[in-house]
């Protein structure tokens, strides 16, 4: 019978120990993951930083001149954090998560306003293709073509300084806190 307990313990002791080591393993294996991911996801917004602030943002911040060029955007530039955003609520620093959630947010945001100028910019093109029969240089003499583009101006114009430009100047700041948090 004391063998039996003797045994009994010992099982009960193994199954614990083993129990204990596949936890602490699991979260460390947790733990590496989410690190992958973290370094992961500063690797793509850098990368965005570039696309977004050196190539939207030197057309963009340039005047306050309506943006007259159309960007393709049939690429998903969140591909990483697309892929892990059930990991992104277990970084442990909260000001690291929030910032990443608020620079994606705010990045978002701002290809919407970017597809917003686009769609405007295509209504711009039409207006162009139906007086395409007056010359340049003298629609701005045609009552018709005036009429017809002065609301289209307006609205390029309020697309870049109510929603472009101030959102670009968001997500800059978003990137500049980025790179100082650790």
């Amino acid at each position: 019978m004391e063998s039996t307990i003797i045994g009994f313990v010992g099982v009960i002791i193994g199954a614990v120990l083993t129990g204990g080591v596949s936890i602490y393993l699991d979260y460390r294996n947790e733990e590496r993951e989410t690190k992958a991911t973290i370094k992961a996801l500063k690797s793509e917004l850098q990368a965005l930083k570039i696309i977004f602030i050196n190539e939207f943002g030197s057309k963009i911040s340039q005047d306050e001149k309506p943006l007259f060029y159309s960007y393709p955007l049939e690429t998903d530039y969140f591909i990483i954090y697309h892929s892990n955003t059930s990991k992104i609520g277990k970084i442990n620093n909260d000001t690291l998560r929030e910032n990443i959630i608020f620079i994606y947010s705010t990045a978002k945001f701002f290809l919407d306003c970017i597809r917003t100028n686009n769609a405007i910019l295509e209504d711009y093109k039409k207006i162009n293709e139906k007086y395409s029969y007056i010359p340049i240089k003298s629609r701005e003499y045609d009552s018709g073509y005036k009429n017809d583009v002065k609301p289209v101006l307006y609205r390029l114009e309020l697309s870049k300084t109510e929603n472009l430009l101030p959102t670009y100047n968001k997500l800059n700041a978003l990137f500049e806190t980025f790179t100082t948090i650790d």
